[in-house]
């Protein structure tokens, strides 16, 4: 197993969560995923192709091969995928404050930015605020900007 390629994986599942909402929607539809495996005679593929996204399905099916993970062993499942669920936990959050609702482009530009610049995805937490007019206020691991 290459631990390299793990932990691209790792990262690439979590590629369309930008937002602090994206991650505890996330965190939902793994529980959502867990307990439908564990509750019913639902199998893995069919219980993620109902759950998640096409990507985030993809990215974890290619994790759970590289990790060698049967899918019919349940108790190996679960312990993976409380894995994957708790990597999000390990992404800086950026308090950040907008004058406008961003789109999913925007976020992505955003999350793409701060990879570019202190070089790891983080977590944006975000809140809306007219009197930011043609700015941002960026608050992260203790420094705040105003832009």
């Amino acid at each position: 197993m290459d631990t390299q390629t793990i932990n691209q994986i790792e990262n690439e599942i979590y590629n369309t969560v930008y937002t602090r909402r994206d991650l505890l929607l996330f965190y939902k539809e793994i529980d959502q995923l867990m307990d439908s495996i564990f509750r019913t005679d639902v199998d893995f593929e069919k219980a993620a192709s109902s759950i998640l996204g096409e990507l985030k399905k993809q990215k974890i099916e290619e994790y759970l091969k590289e990790k060698k993970i049967d899918l019919k062993n349940f108790v190996e499942l679960k312990e993976v995928l409380s894995k994957v669920k708790k990597l999000g936990e390990t992404f800086p959050v950026v308090s950040l404050t907008l004058a406008f609702e961003p789109t999913e482009k925007i976020l992505a530009d955003i999350s793409f930015w701060f990879i570019k610049r202190i070089g790891q995805k983080v977590i944006l937490d975000i809140d809306y605020e007219r009197a930011c007019i043609g700015g941002a206020f960026i608050a992260f691991e203790g420094k705040y900007k105003d832009y």
